[in-house]
């Protein structure tokens, strides 16, 4: 008897543990789940811009050149792909907006050049295409072993398998939902209305002209209507 209630109470204990793991569990979840991550990265800038302005300070005290011992810590390579970075920067600076044909161009740019293919899968394929232009004498091998396709109509690039993979798919499937998301924040652009009449120079004026009218038609129409019909003289 004294076995089976010692087997209960540690059972009890067990239970307790557990219990208490699942609370703990649910709470550091529930902490997660209100985690500002943007305000922890706004939050990180500051940090560092801090930390920045104090080596700078600190330098100046010492009479150094704090730019000079900065670019002491950074490699050539580094210094290379950050000026790449700032001219890529400058070059879309330059490209205002002209009309949607530029503006789709510009992001079929930037997403090809986030494209990442893979090489190794089209080394592979490329491979089994030579070797089967070779075998039909559709390509020639040269003394330095490189494969020349001399018949402009070969197709072995045929019989490869064309299908994508399930990772390619489900990539795909990503960027479109990316992008759709993305859509979802631009500001939609107000239709023109060409029966609408003209009382504006540019963009700018329109936006002042119908805070003018928002806040003094009301108190104007009659006059207005007025002289539209010519009775105002």
């Amino acid at each position: 008897m004294d076995a089976r209630l010692q087997k209960l109470d540690q059972l009890k204990k067990q239970r307790e543990a557990s219990l208490k793991d699942n609370r703990k569990d649910v709470h550091q979840e529930h902490q997660k789940s209100k985690r500002n991550f943007k305000e922890e990265i706004r939050n990180a800038k500051i940090k560092r811009e801090a930390e920045i302005l104090e080596e700078k300070l600190k330098a100046e005290e010492d009479g150094i050149d704090h730019e000079r011992v900065r670019a002491m810590n950074y490699s050539v390579e580094a210094v290379e792909r950050y000026e790449k970075k700032e001219r890529a920067k400058e070059k879309r600076k330059e490209i205002d907006f002209t009309d949607y044909t530029q503006m789709a161009a510009k992001k079929y740019k930037s997403l090809t050049k986030a494209l990442q293919p893979d090489l190794d899968k089209y080394k592979e394929q490329k491979i089994v295409a030579d070797i089967a232009n070779v075998a039909t004498g559709a390509a020639v091998v040269s003394e330095s072993n490189t494969i020349t396709v001399t018949d402009a109509n070969a197709s072995a690039y045929a019989a490869i398998g064309s299908k994508p993979s399930k990772e390619s798919v489900l990539k795909l499937v990503k960027d479109v939902e990316k992008q759709n998301e993305k859509r979802k924040t631009f500001s939609k652009r107000r239709a023109h209305n060409p029966d609408e009449d003209v009382t504006y120079i540019n963009e700018r004026n329109m936006r002042f002209n119908k805070k003018i009218s928002r806040a003094y038609d009301k108190h104007t129409a009659e006059i207005k209507a007025a002289f539209e019909r010519g009775t105002a003289l």
